[in-house]
């Protein structure tokens, strides 16, 4: 079980989430104190690739 959550703050730029991935790990996206949703590298690829 994870002891230390990845949280970035939704305006924060893309390039804020390569560490978490290098890491094979999961970010918690939060607006302030509120949690938004959580992002993985799956769904960072399937967006750029919309993109």
């Amino acid at each position: 079980m994870a002891t230390r959550l990845n949280t970035i703050q939704v305006r924060e730029p893309l390039e804020a989430l390569l560490p978490v991935f290098e890491r094979d790990e999961v970010a918690l996206v939060m607006e302030g104190r509120e949690f938004l949703g959580v992002i993985t590298r799956i769904d960072l690829i399937n967006h750029l690739r919309r993109a």
